[in-house]
């Protein structure tokens, strides 16, 4: 007959064996525990990858929609500029001394390079254009839109023109308008040899308070008068960047007129 003591250690027993056994269950071989951590911090970075993904896609989307929605925004402006400047006649902060016809007889009178020093402007307005290929060296007037409805073109034939209803120089995302005459009668212009820029070339815009932005070259392209608008280098749509262009008249004189049939552009982008 067995006692209750015997009962009792037979049971103990019993569960330490099932608890041994219990814990080889669980327990794995070494190189299964090894693998098994392997796969365990894999699952983790992989989890954190995928994190990461949905954050990248999220951010790319805002940044998408943020980038439409200014482009959008620009092309209003541009469209709004030209349209209020063709109502009214007028831009802000206009040169005085630029012409208000569209027919204009300007200066030949080449400045000095002392006086393209001496030549002064308000801080955030561009005083001087440098461009070494063509030897371009040359005051910056501030011009807006005459009563014609077109861009104000500098008094002096040597004279570069900011059309002050472009983005400033510098400005990012910008897209900045300087105009310049080719030439009048035999005499070249300040841009006359603009054609002549590649790919690369720099352009140094230095600003009434001495601050310097360099621009690349970076498109050229030559536009028939019926095909130009300038509300399109009004905008920035398409980059982040700061862009200047440069516009000259180009192609034949129009017959009883003093214009040109076409217009050359250069657009270069600011560099850091």
């Amino acid at each position: 007959m067995v006692n209750g003591l015997e009962i009792r250690n037979r049971s103990i027993a019993r569960r330490r064996r099932i608890a041994a056994h219990n814990k080889r269950r669980r327990s794995l071989p070494d190189h299964l525990t090894e693998s098994y951590k392997v796969f365990s911090k894999q699952k983790k970075v992989n989890r954190l990858m995928q994190i990461m993904g949905i954050l990248v896609i999220i951010g790319g989307s805002v940044f998408g929609l943020t980038y439409l929605k200014q482009n959008q925004i620009a092309e209003e402006k541009a469209d709004d500029i030209v349209s209020t400047a063709l109502q009214t006649g007028e831009s802000p902060d206009s040169n005085p001394n630029a012409p208000q016809d569209s027919v204009i007889i300007p200066s030949t009178n080449k400045p000095s390079r002392s006086e393209v020093l001496a030549y002064t402007v308000s801080a955030d307005k561009p005083k001087r254009i440098e461009i070494n290929r063509i030897e371009v060296f040359a005051r910056i007037q501030s011009v807006g839109i005459n009563k014609a409805g077109e861009v104000s073109s500098p008094v002096n034939i040597y004279d570069a023109a900011w059309f002050n209803l472009s983005n400033k120089i510098g400005e990012k995302p910008g897209s900045s308008v300087m105009v310049g005459h080719v030439g009048f009668r035999s005499i070249s212009g300040v841009f006359s040899e603009i054609d002549d820029l590649i790919t690369g070339d720099e352009i140094t815009v230095t600003m009434g308070d001495d601050r310097v932005f360099t621009y690349k070259v970076s498109v050229k392209e030559s536009l028939k008068l019926k095909d130009f608008s300038m509300s399109d280098y009004l905008s920035y749509k398409g980059s982040y960047n700061s862009k200047l262009h440069l516009i000259t008249c180009s192609g034949s004189i129009l017959r009883g007129s003093t214009s040109y049939d076409s217009r050359l552009v250069v657009t270069a982008e600011l560099q850091e």
